[in-house]
């Protein structure tokens, strides 16, 4: 199984070459153009951690959870098995899990975490691993799991004593109820998924909306619904836009989209739905009336929203790779034109923040207060307060 792509739901895909090239252009363009601010002193951060960190989350009390790289010597190996931490909201850090005391299998194997997720109550995070080792036939073999913990870094029992959900991806602990939902991978690579939830403790699976395959899904784990994209593979087959319930399994389409290429974001209160159309369009829909469209122009990126769900923090660029964070403002929604109505609105310019800085990865604070970040290079984590 390949390494998941990241936000808050599936993006691009490996596979799409042509569009990350379309992206990595116009994103080489826009950095490249000329500043249409004067250049300050960039501004301090409130905590720096000098750690090669992986992956970051935010709890939503205002903990940071994040993994850092771990390398050492296994025998005649030389192995990554990476370390997860806790930021207190005092400065304070403990950490939850050395990577160095896991042993799963008797071969040595390697493993990164790309992703960190807590539940809705603070007391539990699940880490996703991408694990790497070298099979009887001297093959290098990939896979995903997810490892489930407390906060306290005690082991989140399921089935059989064990605290692992292997071919699993992207996966959320679902309010109040102990289940755990996640995807599995059912056309590669990467191209569809299936939704599939299992209870700690117990490990009782269930498989939902077995009768459907989406391309690509963001949860709101707090209320226990989902967004998804759902396709056929087929070039002719439509794209809708469709809400799922977690608990009763209702289905509900809301919208068939004419152009859809990533970045498919939930908002926390569970009312609007964002994504990009193409490279440079964000839309944003409203889930108790989808025909209600907003459209902002800003660069295809990463988003998080702010408190008041009026505007949207970006990371411009690939999931990953370098690029800057704005705020983008959503402007009011309006009747989408091509049902006939009245035309869409636009917002203004975004707005750079950390002096055009470049990153690899981000979060925003739940109360948009603060901001983590992923350095380029090292990989060192920053923190920056927001006024």
């Amino acid at each position: 199984m390949t390494r998941a792509v990241r936000t808050n739901a599936k993006c691009l895909h490996p596979h799409d070459t042509l569009l990350r090239i379309l992206i990595s252009a116009c994103l080489l363009a826009l950095f490249l153009a000329p500043p249409a601010i004067s250049i300050q002193q960039s501004p301090a951060p409130r905590i720096s951690i000098d750690d090669d960190c992986t992956a970051i989350a935010f709890a939503p009390d205002g903990r940071l959870a994040y993994a850092t790289r771990h390398v050492f010597n296994l025998q005649k190996f030389q192995v990554q098995r990476d370390d997860i931490w806790i930021l207190e909201k005092d400065g304070r850090r403990r950490k939850i899990l050395n990577g160095e005391k896991i042993t799963r299998v008797a071969e040595a194997f390697s493993y990164t975490i790309p992703r960190l997720r807590w539940s809705p109550d603070g007391t539990r995070v699940a880490a996703e691993l991408v694990t790497t080792q070298v099979n009887v036939k001297g093959e290098q073999v990939e896979d995903n799991l997810l490892l489930l913990l407390g906060q306290d870094g005690k082991e989140m029992k399921i089935a059989d004593g064990d605290n692992v959900v292997r071919g699993a991806t992207d996966g959320t602990w679902l309010a109040g109820n102990g289940k755990l939902a996640y995807l599995t991978e059912t056309v590669k690579p990467n191209l569809m998924f299936a939704i599939t939830t299992i209870e700690s403790p117990g490990g009782h699976v269930f498989p939902l909306f077995d009768r459907h395959s989406f391309a690509a899904l963001a949860w709101n784990a707090k209320l226990g619904i989902a967004v998804a994209i759902e396709k056929n593979l087929s070039g002719a087959s439509q794209t809708r836009l469709v809400e799922l319930n977690l608990m009763s399994e209702d289905y509900r389409r809301l919208a068939t989209l004419d152009s859809y290429v990533g970045g498919l974001s939930f908002s926390p209160s569970g009312t609007k739905v964002a994504f990009f159309r193409d490279i440079n369009t964000l839309e944003v829909r409203e889930l108790a009336d989808p025909a209600l469209v907003a459209r902002v122009h800003v660069a295809y990126g990463a988003i998080n929203w702010a408190p008041g769900e009026k505007s949207v923090l970006v990371k411009r660029g690939l999931d990953r790779q370098e690029g800057d964070l704005v705020w983008a403002q959503l402007p009011a929604p309006a009747a989408d034109p091509e049902g006939g109505a009245a035309e869409i609105v636009t917002s203004p310019a975004p707005t750079p923040i950390l002096n055009g800085q470049m990153f690899r990865d981000f979060a925003l604070a739940p109360d948009g207060h603060s901001v983590a970040v992923i350095l380029l290079g090292k990989r060192t984590l920053q923190i920056f307060d927001l006024p």
